[in-house]
């Protein structure tokens, strides 16, 4: 199968010509396998090219059966075919991989760290470095000599060897084959084993960028971006810092400053109107209070609140009903409701049971305990709750 594996040779090749040698299914749909190719199958952390044979879109590209196996849609017939590989995404691809390699050549040169899994995302890349401790400062000394290798545009070859011949090579890891060894060596910098299609020279990757850090058990993730990826992500951070500097009327230094004075003002403006929250529901509870009718030494509360929040008008009825003798019957809203009922620990009445009663007034749902329930629904809340004061006066004639 080596000799169908020309990106090992050329990975700058977007079009060529082959031949269909022959077609199988594969799950749900078919296998093209071609006498030569240039197409990537997906391995050791990079994506498949894709592109096009003969027009038909290249799903997945994968080995199996010895050869690399084409996944398309629909049925093809053997014999010559026209091939197209995407260069933006292959070129994408290049570009992540042969920054990895210079990233895991700078770990392992500065910190030791050895790089134990690589993967090339959709948005960005991550690598796995095996190292104890790892923090910002170290990030952009890993950053700087990275990219110095990226500015110094040097040469990036391969070469297939065989065992015997691996002592030549300064490697930074050993192989996993005994033979047909591709051998990737970046000059002044790393040399490793490794199947993937890599740019010519360290140029072309443009720029390296660590996004961000993330500590596992015994080692450290890193995600990164490298070429147009770069450029995508220092495009949009530098639209959105314009954006903040506007919205905090900040120049550029002064955004972290501002920010971190805008949210503490935020806090500080949260705690004032959590007390004013409060003093309100207190004034209103004791307003309440004062026109609750009198049923034989217990206060019955109904009301209905047009524009208050539910959650206002569940810590009135809690404010009320933390006095004895206190029943609150609370509807926030007027055609579509909420509802609380609740009591004070000294009446012996089931809240849960009497919003039962009325529920389906209101083709509602809900539910509580003795003391408290809540539920809601749609109808006349006004004709509900004035259902649920009489069963309730019933209730409490009962008990006398």
């Amino acid at each position: 199968m080596s000799e169908q594996k020309l990106y090992y040779y050329d990975s700058y090749v977007t079009e060529f010509q082959a031949n269909i040698i022959d077609v199988i299914p594969y799950e749900d749909k078919y296998a093209l396998i071609l006498d030569k190719s240039y197409f990537y199958p997906e391995s050791g952390g990079q994506p498949a090219d894709i592109g096009t044979i003969n027009d038909m879109e290249i799903v997945y590209v994968t080995e199996g059966q010895g050869s690399i196996l084409h996944i398309v849609q629909k049925q093809a017939a053997a014999g010559p075919a026209n091939c197209r590989i995407n260069w933006k995404h292959r070129f994408d691809n290049m570009q992540q991989h042969t920054g990895q390699h210079i990233l895991s050549a700078c770990f392992y040169k500065l910190y030791d760290g050895e790089t134990s899994s690589f993967h090339i995302g959709k948005d960005s890349s991550t690598i796995e470095i095996s190292v104890e401790s790892f923090d910002n400062d170290k990030v952009e000394k890993i950053e700087a000599l990275a990219n110095q290798i990226v500015f110094n545009n040097t040469a990036v070859t391969a070469d297939i060897v065989d065992k015997k011949e691996l002592a030549a090579f300064p490697l930074r890891k050993q192989p996993q084959v005994e033979s047909n060894i591709r051998i990737i060596s970046i000059e002044d910098c790393d040399c490793s084993p490794c199947g993937g299609t890599h740019v010519n020279r360290t140029g072309e990757i443009g720029l390296i960028k660590v996004k961000k850090i993330e500590k596992l058990k015994n080692s450290y993730k890193f995600e990164f971006v490298c070429g147009s990826r770069a450029l995508k992500d220092y495009t949009y951070k530098n639209y959105l810092i314009n954006k903040l500097g506007a919205h905090f009327s900040a120049p550029e230094q002064e955004i972290e400053n501002a920010f971190f004075k805008s949210n503490e003002d935020y806090k500080n403006l949260q705690k004032q109107l959590s007390q004013l929250r409060t003093e309100v529901i207190h004034y209103d509870s004791q307003q309440l209070q004062q026109s609750a009718q009198d049923i034989n030494g217990i206060k019955l509360i109904s009301k209905i609140f047009e524009n208050r929040d539910f959650n206002d008008v569940k810590l009135i009825a809690q404010a009320m009903v933390s006095n004895p003798s206190t029943l609150a019957l609370l509807a926030a809203g007027t055609q579509s409701c909420q509802l609380i009922f609740a009591r004070s620990e000294n009446i012996n009445v089931n809240m849960n049971d009497l919003l039962r009663t009325i529920l389906p007034l209101l083709n509602g749902k809900g539910g509580g305990s003795p003391k408290s329930a809540q539920g809601g629904g749609t109808g006349d809340v006004a004709a509900a709750l004035d259902s649920a004061v009489e069963t309730l006066k019933s209730k409490l004639i009962a008990l006398i």
